[in-house]
């Protein structure tokens, strides 16, 4: 089809990359591109780069690659008298990073930020939490200040839009979808929907079919994505949880957090990094631990719960059956929901627990984030049913120490 006249309204990422793509597919047309901010002043940003494509830049250019390895900052965590905050350093000059903080609400309240966000006009900053963290990162900082530009605290929103068109107006980026910022994939998200809106409008014969195809061919990945930032971000939210951890095993449950990767895929892009963290779940030397075939030599370590010693990380169906088994069928969006938080707060009295459901991968995720939280709030035996398709989030699972046991289920196709 063929336009006359286009109008990008936002100058960040995708609305630059999408003036761009939509000027080069309609030469003819006025393309024109509105930004709030002025030229020359914006806000610095990082760029996270999942495990493949690092794996795409290494075998593109190794030399490249380990450029950008040397200069990259993976998070900063601190303990203070109120509770944990882990910062995000994103350089974008010689001497400016992006200092961006996270904690739990609990600890927020703690510090007494409740008030001082609410004391902080829109246009300044929260000097009180500046002068706060800086003294509590002041070894990551090395003796430098944080500078505010209009610094305040506020809440992650996750965007979900019904519909992503309108007539002749299409959204795209943060305006349709956002996912947490933790997994690095905004910035992706929103070029993707720049490629995929101008493909469209190629090849559709009119804006009607253009847009819906558009919206049609993005929002599966897109909910993917938004699925993985959801855990995630959650992930964050409950770090302080699991500092008791060695680091190389918090690592570990950092990489694998939001089900984007499995302990395969971490072996191949960090092995020492691996081997180091298995070492620490099996209580072993690090040169026991196998440069092949993990998921197998997790599954076959040994465990010793209150008392009882199981050979192999695999449960059967004898223990399922057992009479102090209570088996729970998860059928929950999240395990942070009101669901999740009912069965956390009042688990049942079982020397095991044996958390089934869906075949679904998301549904299997879900029962994992779940069986952590239960770990920490019951003394029960925790048991996770997965296919044998997902079997490496099975391992990571029990590597990262979030369930006790797995039972292992033919795999079904889907």
């Amino acid at each position: 089809m063929r336009l006359t006249s286009i109008a990008v309204l936002g100058g960040g990422p995708g609305g630059l990359y999408a003036a761009r793509l939509l000027k080069v597919g309609h030469p003819d047309a006025q393309v024109d591109l509105y930004e709030q901010g002025v030229p020359d002043k914006t806000f610095g940003f990082g760029v996270g780069l999942a495990a493949r494509t690092q794996r795409n830049l290494h075998d593109a250019d190794s030399a490249s690659f380990q450029a950008i390895a040397d200069a990259s900052y993976l998070f900063t965590p601190v303990r203070t008298e109120h509770g944990t905050f882990v910062a995000h350093a994103y350089p974008y000059a010689p001497d400016r990073s992006t200092f961006l903080v996270e904690t739990g609400e609990t600890t927020w309240r703690n510090a007494g930020f409740d008030v001082s966000t609410e004391q902080t006009r829109p246009t300044d900053s929260d000097k009180m939490s500046l002068r706060y963290l800086e003294r509590a990162f002041a070894g990551a900082l090395d003796g430098h200040r944080l500078i505010g530009n209009r610094t305040r605290w506020q809440r992650f929103r996750t965007v979900k839009c019904g519909s992503w068109h309108l007539g002749n107006v299409v959204l795209l980026g943060d305006a349709a979808h956002t996912s947490h910022y933790s997994i690095g994939s905004g910035t992706k998200l929103a070029m993707e929907d720049a490629i995929a809106l101008a493909i469209a409008l190629r090849q559709a014969d009119d804006l009607a079919s253009a847009l819906a195809d558009y919206e049609a061919r993005r929002r599966p990945a897109v909910a993917h994505l938004q699925e993985a930032a959801d855990r995630s971000r959650m992930w964050w939210e409950s770090f302080p949880e699991r500092t008791h951890l060695p680091v190389a095993q918090l690592m570990l449950a950092y990489l694998t957090r939001a089900g984007k990767i499995d302990i395969e895929q971490v072996a191949r892009n960090a092995p020492a990094l691996a081997r180091r963290s298995l070492a620490d779940f099996a209580g072993v030397e690090a040169r026991v631990v196998p440069e092949s075939d993990l998921t197998e030599w997790i599954l076959g370590q040994p465990v010793t719960h209150e008392g009882v010693t199981h050979p192999r990380r695999t449960a059967h169906d004898e223990l399922r059956d057992a009479a102090t088994t209570e088996t729970l069928d998860i059928d929950y969006e999240s395990a942070w929901g009101p669901q999740a938080d009912a069965l956390v707060g009042a688990p049942p009295d079982a020397n095991t627990l044996w958390l089934t459901g869906s075949p679904d991968r998301a549904a299997l995720l879900v029962r994992l984030d779940l069986a952590e939280r239960l770990r920490r709030a019951t003394r029960s035996l925790i048991v996770v049913e997965g296919s044998r398709r997902d079997i490496g989030d099975l391992a990571a699972g029990l590597a990262s120490e979030r369930t006790h046991l797995v039972a292992v289920t033919p795999e079904v196709p889907v």
